[in-house]
């Protein structure tokens, strides 16, 4: 459930949002830890949002409690600045607060192709989020070109994880005592008559902290690369697309044969999607179909 309240006057210089957000979820079954569990979160939330000559200024706070967990308030602040016609800015800071979901306390789900287990022992999480970025936009007759760049910080507490047990199919939801992320982000859209690229890149450093492993304690940083190209085909309401994505080298945690958290890695590998759209009964309808995996990425 979840209501809101706003006012949204562009000739106002202070606009605002006031709401509440009720998420109740249980779960019966027989993969469920004794069979029927149940969790309540309720939570309210409000923002300011203050315009002037160019900056805008947004504010916000959201109160929540959790049956199962304690409560809290997470602030945040989001600030955006024209500082020309073409360029902006932003910057913004966000406290989070996650509890674990019934299916990664309780739920044991295994068959032929899965072995996930619950913990009834996790932890929630918190979050500490920061983001600065720059956002450039230019013409060129019919040569469209948006180029953003975005450098981020989240540290987080007791971050909940799908931990894989070694030389197994097993995994277990486990926590992470201490989580960071740094790095930072470009990306290039440009659309010209039928054609539309968008090409982004991230580099990101990740540092995980686990109680009695200081082996972990510093940053692993992976490249990422994403490419997309797609084609309209105006006359029959169709366009073709195709998605790559370079995935570097990544660190990831499994369970040893100690019974031990331990880290490993994943190695590189790329994937790339080709697909078709097309748009029948005056464009009410729309049909996608294509190919996945085409490199046939199976490990």
């Amino acid at each position: 459930l979840r209501g809101t309240l706003t006012k949204k006057k562009d000739s106002s210089k202070l606009n605002y949002q006031l709401g509440y957000d009720v998420n109740l979820e249980s779960t019966r079954g027989d993969r469920i830890e004794g069979q029927y569990k149940n969790i309540h979160d309720y939570a309210a939330f409000a923002s300011l949002q203050y315009y002037l000559n160019g900056l805008v200024i947004r504010p916000g706070i959201r109160a929540s409690y959790n049956s199962a967990y304690s409560s809290s308030i997470t602030p945040s602040l989001n600030i955006k600045k024209r500082i020309w016609k073409t360029l902006t800015a932003r910057a913004s800071y966000a406290r989070g607060f996650r509890s674990p979901s019934l299916k990664e306390l309780y739920m044991d789900f295994v068959d032929l192709n899965h072995d996930v287990h619950g913990n009834p022992n996790l932890r929630p999480e918190t979050l500490d989020a920061f983001t600065l970025g720059l956002k450039h936009k230019t013409h060129f007759k019919k040569l469209h070109v948006n180029t953003e760049i975005k450098g981020f910080y989240n540290y987080v507490d007791d971050k909940i994880s799908l931990i894989q047990v070694e030389n197994s199919t097993r995994y277990e939801y486990s926590n992470i005592d201490k989580y960071q992320t740094v790095g930072g982000q470009i990306s290039f859209v440009t659309t010209l008559k039928q054609w539309k690229l968008n090409i982004g890149s991230t580099y990101t450093g990740i540092y995980n902290e686990i109680e009695g492993y200081s082996e972990s304690a510093r940053f692993y940083f992976s490249p990422d690369l994403q490419a997309n190209i797609t084609r309209k085909i105006k006359k029959m309401n169709a366009s073709v697309s195709i998605f790559f994505k370079y995935n570097g080298r990544a660190s990831q945690y499994f369970i040893n044969e100690n019974e031990e958290l331990e880290l490993g890695f994943i190695n590189p590998y790329q994937l790339c999607d080709l697909t078709f759209t097309k748009k029948i009964f005056k464009k009410k309808l729309t049909i996608n179909t294509g190919i996945k995996n085409l490199f046939d990425v199976t490990n």
